[in-house]
């Protein structure tokens, strides 16, 4: 699920979805924002009644698990998913172009802190996307 979510994330950023990410704490709401309604919508997937469920996701309490603040169980979750991600980047370079994706910065801001052109800086998260994409359960 946090997989999935980085990976909205990325697509999201890419888009121009997410205007607001000056920091931290602008990151966190993203991801457990989008990480929660997967959640909630895997929820309400599980179950239908097709599905032998009872139809009832509205007991999943969304606003309970996107308060204020992450849980610690969330927050370890996502740091622990976040440093499994980092890890399976072949290399330093990659990682600090992913940790500042995930920090709000775009191509050109990538690309003028490495001193390359914006479309090695592209080719960089497409590397990034598509390692990733390759540690997504199935």
């Amino acid at each position: 699920m946090a997989l999935s979510a980085f990976n909205s994330f990325f697509a999201g950023a890419g888009a121009g979805r997410f205007p607001k990410l000056n920091d931290r704490d602008d990151l966190w709401r993203v991801l457990v924002t989008l990480t929660a309604r997967k959640a909630y919508r895997l929820a309400r997937h599980e179950t239908r009644l097709k599905r032998g469920g009872t139809d009832r996701a509205a007991d999943f309490d969304l606003a309970r698990v996107v308060g204020t603040e992450p849980s610690p169980e969330f927050a370890a979750l996502v740091a622990e998913e976040s440093r499994r991600l980092l890890d399976a980047l072949p290399d330093d370079n990659l990682r600090a172009v992913a940790v500042m994706k995930m920090e709000g910065h775009d191509a050109d801001a990538i690309a003028e802190h490495f001193g390359v052109t914006v479309r090695t800086a592209q080719r960089w998260l497409k590397t990034v996307r598509g390692l990733w994409k390759k540690e997504s359960p199935a």
